[in-house]
């Protein structure tokens, strides 16, 4: 089976090419739109085709899509740079150019299609989040994606042909960018600094290893219809208890400063998958946040 990525060199798209070839996959095709940068694929790189295509320039992937004749698609490809993509103007781009990506892959006849959305698609004042709770985006990101998702359910419905939508809750993991919270608190800790948030952490989020992430995404190859999925933990976590966690096991947890809590947060309390759908294809965790910093402590880990 033939099964290409878009956006394969990114945070989850290379956790999802490793874990890929570490199946044994038939054949991982990686389209990205700078093959130079793949730090994160050094350990695969010989066992993946790469190819050089930018989604917003069709031109630069149709040919080489139709030579590869993929079986599977995973779309993961979108802007995502932090404290930036929730606002940005280049979500409309990656709504407009993603629409007629799908279309080409349903025209080409591609077997399915799996794309990755987001957890903030959902109205989050419901709490436990499942796959049919209401829908109601707050930024121009998450109501892009939504956008995404209804035009290309609806086109798999023309085309006959399996369309999967998988929307991803909080991460963390190896080769994360280092301004998101983990990485950061970590990096902070390791280089002695102080950590400093703007928050008072009372949040609860859902929180996933993004090898986790990508054996979520590697599950949904045995559905077989038009469907929608959660890939999150299931696990309520708040926000200062993970960040102490990080300190504690790390030995700095002097060193983090919270914003008192009566600091006002323009954002939900609380966002947790319900991912009951999502275990019945087999999905069981596999790692957890106390085994990844005892790695990164000992320097196991590849990267923070």
């Amino acid at each position: 089976m033939k099964i290409l990525i878009t956006g394969g060199t990114g945070f989850i798209g290379s956790a999802l090419v490793r874990r890929l070839v570490a199946e044994g996959r038939d054949e991982v095709y990686v389209l990205d739109k700078d093959i130079s940068n793949i730090f994160r694929l050094e350990s695969v790189k010989d066992k993946i085709n790469l190819s050089e295509g930018d989604i917003l320039n069709p031109k630069s992937y149709v040919d080489q899509i139709i030579n590869i004749k993929p079986d599977v698609v995973y779309h993961l490809a979108w802007y995502a740079e932090p404290g930036k993509y929730l606002i940005s103007i280049e979500n409309l781009e990656h709504l407009k150019y993603g629409i007629d990506f799908i279309k080409f892959l349903f025209e080409l006849g591609v077997k399915k299609i799996i794309v990755t959305g987001t957890c903030f698609e959902y109205d989050t004042n419901y709490g436990y989040l499942s796959e049919s709770t209401p829908e109601k985006p707050e930024h121009l990101y998450s109501s892009c994606k939504l956008a995404l998702k209804k035009v290309a359910e609806q086109l798999s419905y023309i085309y006959e042909i399996p369309f999967v939508w998988a929307r991803i809750f909080y991460l963390y993991g190896p080769y994360e960018h280092p301004n998101r919270l983990v990485p950061y608190v970590i990096n902070s800790l390791l280089n002695n600094k102080r950590v400093e948030l703007r928050s008072h952490g009372l949040q609860i989020r859902d929180y996933l290893h993004v090898d986790d992430v990508a054996q979520g995404l590697i599950c949904l190859l045995k559905e077989e219809k038009t469907s929608t999925y959660n890939i999150g933990s299931g696990n309520p976590v708040r926000i200062r208890d993970l960040v102490n966690q990080i300190g504690e096991i790390l030995k700095k947890k002097e060193l983090i400063n919270f914003a008192p809590d009566t600091t006002l947060l323009n954002e939900p309390m609380f966002i947790c998958a319900d991912n009951t759908k999502l275990k019945k294809l087999g999905f069981k965790i596999e790692k957890d946040m106390k085994n990844y910093l005892e790695q990164i402590k000992g320097g196991d880990c590849n990267d923070n």
